[in-house]
């Protein structure tokens, strides 16, 4: 089984932010695993209109917050509902044009192994970033999206069941990077 961060292609594809700054600390805070679906206020967003080189982007079906927050196209939430519904909480955005949904993912696997992974951390020990992972292989059964609690506010990770529904669903917007199993170049 192949394991995949879940990014958006934000250089092929539009990017969506909050319509005010000031949201956004406390909506990137409530994403860590845990359910918030009872204190969701549905908070506006709009397209990313920046630069120039924005508006000749392509609408995707995964645009995310931030390249942190899971958000999915009405069309993709259509062709992966049983797979997101099982792993987490779809939470409706408002938004002029068209309909998203944030995604909590609730399924957080301790699959990593620290030692044999490549990990940067922080001054207080917590891990800054994984660079390298070891992840052990009979944690990872049967899953299709999850988290790791040792990244759980900055990483979202599926396997090759997820991004072969996504294929066959016609979806675009995603730029899946393979984790696990390393390639034989590293």
């Amino acid at each position: 089984m192949n394991v995949y961060t879940l990014r958006p292609d934000s250089d092929h594809y539009q990017a969506i932010e909050l319509e005010t700054d000031e949201a956004w600390d406390p909506f990137l805070d409530r994403f860590d695993g845990r359910a918030i679906g009872g204190a969701w206020w549905h908070p506006r967003i709009e397209i990313l209109r920046e630069v120039p080189r924005d508006y000749d982007l392509l609408p995707g079906d995964f645009p995310s917050l931030g390249g942190i927050i899971p958000v999915f196209s009405q069309k993709a939430v259509s062709a992966l509902r049983d797979l997101l519904e099982e792993n987490g909480e779809l939470l409706p955005l408002v938004c002029d044009e068209g309909e998203y949904f944030a995604y909590n993912v609730t399924r957080i696997v301790d699959a990593l192994d620290e030692k044999q992974s490549s990990v940067d951390r922080f001054a207080t020990g917590n891990i800054m970033g994984i660079s390298r992972y070891h992840l052990q292989s009979t944690a990872l059964d049967s899953l299709t999206i999850f988290k790791l609690p040792q990244s759980a506010r900055v990483e979202t990770y599926v396997t090759d069941t997820f991004v072969d529904r996504a294929s066959k669903g016609g979806l675009v917007g995603f730029d899946f990077q393979r984790i696990w199993p390393p390639s034989s170049r590293e």
